[in-house]
């Protein structure tokens, strides 16, 4: 308990001095939404109760939960021409994690005129760009911290462009093996220079608590948002069998309005089985299958936006 606390208590300080030289414009709008299909069906409250490869996204410290090989991909639609695609890979062993992920965010095509009199002007297109790798540590088994570094891509044009680090540090605890905290501080890092304008990255402060039973857990979120103020992200999952789980959520999108930012999902996962079918074969080594899963979601946005859906498949092996 003590060494939680003086975690708990070196965390705050270094939010505080963090947030305290973080002021002004940010940039890079990859940074501050989250891919998953499976975490955006509980309204991406997904910090403290995360235990799959999708808290490579939320949480990395998280990941100490795995025990296979990880492998997933989410596709995002949104609005008009753009969307959001992601991999991550996730390999434990023993106390530690590895892993990576990347993030590809497409926002279309502009035209971009160069000369006046140019009969077909050249057309480029407009992304964000993340590539991360990712490390986790399990100090106790209900303590584990995390770290991802980032590296960051962002083209607006052709003389508008950019590249930059960052890194994100994370914990996880767990308390009578139901109760979860998580914290994550996201975008650590220098300001992101076009020509001559410097901008921040947008640090985010990630903050949950979870509750876990055999059926059911439920997680509740805060975002702090270092010139956007506070969000709030509300969830839960229920297990309908062994391979079906449905979910749904509230993730604030602006102002506090429960018409906005409801979300629904459902997961499929199918189970480890052995094979042994002829009877040839009967004493030979059974063969364990690989583990499919596939995740889908809908949020709805607002009356002008409608809805944004998320599909997500994966394995573990």
């Amino acid at each position: 308990m003590r060494k939680i606390s003086q975690i708990i208590v070196f965390l705050f300080i270094f939010v505080s001095l963090t947030l305290s030289s973080s002021k002004g414009s940010t940039t890079a709008a990859i940074l501050r939404f989250y891919p998953s299909s499976e975490a955006s069906g509980i309204g991406n409250a997904f910090v403290a109760v995360g235990d799959s490869i999708e808290s490579i996204f939320y949480n990395p410290a998280a990941l100490t939960q795995l025990k296979d090989k990880n492998f997933s991909a989410n596709y995002t639609k949104w609005i008009f021409d753009t969307y959001d695609a992601s991999l991550g890979f996730a390999y434990p062993y023993l106390k530690h994690v590895f892993g990576c992920s990347v993030r590809y965010f497409y926002m279309g095509e502009i035209e971009e005129i160069q000369d006046p009199q140019e009969v077909s002007p050249a057309r480029t297109s407009l992304y964000d760009l993340v590539a991360s790798v990712v490390y986790a540590y399990k100090i106790k088994e209900n303590m584990s911290v995390g770290i991802s570094l980032k590296n960051l891509i962002q083209s607006y044009t052709k003389n508008y462009n950019a590249s930059s680090f960052a890194f994100d540090i994370s914990g996880k605890f767990t308390f009578n093996k139901n109760i979860s905290l998580g914290v994550n501080i996201l975008n650590i890092g220098p300001s992101v220079k076009f020509e001559n304008v410097e901008e921040k990255l947008p640090l985010i402060i990630k903050m949950g608590v979870g509750y876990t039973l055999s059926k059911f857990k439920v997680g509740l979120d805060l975002d702090i948002l270092t010139n956007s103020g506070v969000k709030l992200y509300l969830g839960g999952e229920y297990k309908a069998t062994d391979e079906v789980k449905l979910r749904v959520g509230y993730q604030q999108i602006d102002e506090f309005n429960l018409t906005k930012g409801l979300s629904f999902g459902i997961g499929y996962e199918s189970q480890q089985f052995t094979s042994n079918s002829f009877d040839l074969l009967a004493s030979a080594k059974q063969l364990n299958s690989p583990i499919i899963f596939v995740n889908y979601s809908i949020t709805y946005l607002s009356e002008e936006l409608l809805f944004v859906h998320r599909i997500g498949i994966g394995t573990k092996f």
